[in-house]
Formats: C-alpha cells, sequence, structure tokens
C-alpha cells in the first residue's frame, strides 16, 4: 500500500472514530486495530500542515 492510500484508509478510520463516541482504545479494541497505531495516526492526521514556525526575524530599531 503506498503511504497515500494508507494515510487515505486512516484518515476514514480517524473520522469513524471521532463519530463512533468511543475513546481511542475502546475503538481500536472494537474495530481490532493496534491501540497505539490507532492514536498516532490521530496525532498525525489532526497536526496543521501549514503551522507556521517562529518569526524569529528583528526589524532594526
Amino acid at each position: 500500500m503506498v503511504n497515500t492510500e494508507r494515510e487515505a484508509v486512516w484518515q476514514e478510520r480517524v473520522e469513524h472514530w471521532r463519530a463512533s463516541g468511543l475513546s481511542q482504545r475502546a475503538f481500536a479494541l472494537q474495530e481490532g486495530y493496534p491501540i497505539r497505531q490507532v492514536g498516532y495516526w490521530v496525532r498525525r492526521l489532526t497536526r496543521s500542515p501549514a503551522t507556521p514556525g517562529l518569526n524569529l526575524y528583528c526589524e532594526p530599531a
């Protein structure tokens, strides 16, 4: 499975988890997914790809 396909599959799973109202652990056990993998993908997919970095440039006085 290509990384983009894997990400798409987990995007659907994370959406299903959110809609379920279950904890990550309960959802993983119910669906047969590794608990740590569910947590990993939730964190990975909820990170904003456009998170700006710190602007360390200072204007001269």
